[in-house]
């Protein structure tokens, strides 16, 4: 399986509004990253984290849309949300542990481009496979320096 450019991607974040998933979209902004997606739970924080990301570069694309990642409606709604004006996604980063609805309708979506990569962040931590073309991976937080994580997720998907 190829790697994916990340210059070139469209990458989406579930919890990229704060924390460890902002970190993570910073690192990507910083490789090169043109489009990015922040699926957040509040509607301010999401659009503040947003727009620090758009400012953060030039010609940057970074949106955010808000939601239970958790709930199969809300999921399937910020999937369209976010591939409406940025393109499906290339890059999938899951930093939330209840986030599975959107975890699994960004599946769907990878299976019918016939490519992606998903990386969950969290305490778990399995040998990388592919499904349909999915390459899918994992990387440990926990106990972790923050940077570390943010660069090994970027060092998953290149």
């Amino acid at each position: 399986m190829s790697s994916i450019d990340v210059a070139d991607a469209t990458v989406f974040i579930v919890g990229g509004d704060s924390g460890i998933g902002l970190l993570i979209a910073q690192h990507f902004v910083r490789a090169g990253t043109q489009r990015i997606g922040l699926i957040a739970h509040d509607a301010k924080q999401g659009d503040a984290a947003a727009r620090t990301l758009f400012t953060s570069a030039s010609g940057i694309w970074a949106l955010s849309a808000s939601g239970d990642p958790a709930s199969e409606s809300d999921a399937d709604r910020l999937l369209s949300e976010l591939s409406a004006s940025l393109g499906d996604p290339d890059i999938f980063i899951n930093c939330f542990s209840d986030a599975g609805a959107i975890r699994k309708s960004v599946l769907c979506a990878m299976r019918e481009q016939g490519s992606g990569t998903v990386v969950d962040v969290g305490t778990r931590i399995e040998p990388p496979h592919y499904t349909d073309g999915i390459r899918i991976t994992w990387v440990a937080a926990e106990n972790a320096a923050p940077d570390a994580v943010a660069t090994a997720v970027l060092q998953r998907c290149g």
